[in-house]
């Protein structure tokens, strides 16, 4: 197998005990509120509190739908619902085997990806948070992920996913862009 690349798996670390416990489960909430964490933490130092993001994408994400589980769309809409006053940008695609490695490549990342079941996943339909990949020696696609069931560098096949959504900062982001854009 090749060397991981892409973001410090210990970064994940933390997130190890932000785990989806609901029946039914809420895995898409989860991941938003990893994503969003993490990108605020990184970005300007601002620890946000794990039970006001999930709550708060529980509602956009779960509650509001008709139909149980979520899709792409519903990740993708509460994701620039919530960073609405952000300098981010959401973005969203399909085809994680081709694009992801490109994407990881140029910087981009974490990337909250959609497992489906009738692809073979061990989780069946389920939202995990990548953030590194490799090959094996076959020359088959890995991912380094957040599983939000207590695992923070699991090793999943990219065979198994389809869908993915990042965010993308449009500018140099500071907790100064985050006040400003708050008072507006």
């Amino acid at each position: 197998m090749t060397d991981w690349k892409g973001l410090d798996p210990k970064a994940f670390n933390r997130y190890r005990s932000w785990k989806n416990s609901s029946s039914p489960g809420i895995c898409g909430s989860y991941c938003c509120s990893v994503l969003v964490h993490y990108h605020t933490l990184k970005d300007t130092g601002v620890d946000l509190d794990k039970d006001t993001l999930v709550a708060g994408f529980k509602e956009i994400v779960d509650d509001k739908r008709p139909y149980r589980g979520s899709f792409i769309w519903d990740i993708a809409l509460a994701l620039s619902m919530f960073c609405e006053k952000m300098p981010y940008q959401v973005k969203a695609g399909l085809l994680t085997e081709i694009n992801l490695p490109d994407l990881i490549d140029q910087g981009f990342g974490p990337f909250i990806v959609g497992l489906q079941k009738p692809l073979k996943s061990s989780y069946g339909n389920h939202w995990i948070v990548v953030y590194a990949y490799r090959y094996n020696q076959a020359g088959q696609l890995f991912y380094l992920a957040y599983d939000n069931q207590g695992r923070s560098q699991v090793e999943v096949p990219a065979s198994q996913s389809l869908t993915y959504c990042y965010l993308a900062a449009e500018e140099e982001v500071t907790a100064d862009v985050y006040i400003s854009d708050a008072e507006k």
